[in-house]
């Protein structure tokens, strides 16, 4: 196994032992219930990020291209909506 394998591994290893070490951390000082379901959706959402930065840059630019295709539907069917 290479250095360059290990630190991938490594790095994919720690995002969820980390989210877990968050979530019984705020659990046991007693944190609101929704602190801990943020932590705890943070900790998914992270982990299902990939870890190679080319892959990561595509899910954001998927997600914004979609975010911005839904801004333009909606602003084009406001503009479209005669007023009252």
């Amino acid at each position: 196994m290479s250095i360059t394998e290990f630190r991938t591994r490594a790095a994919g290893a720690a995002t969820p032992v980390g989210s877990g070490i968050a979530i019984g951390g705020s659990a046991v000082a007693g944190a609101l219930w929704y602190v801990t379901v943020f932590l705890a959706l943070c900790g998914v959402i992270a982990s299902a990020m990939p870890q190679q930065s080319q892959h990561r840059r595509d899910v954001w630019r998927d997600w914004l291209s979609y975010r911005e295709r839904r801004y333009l539907i909606r602003q084009k069917h406001t503009d479209a909506t005669p007023p009252r």
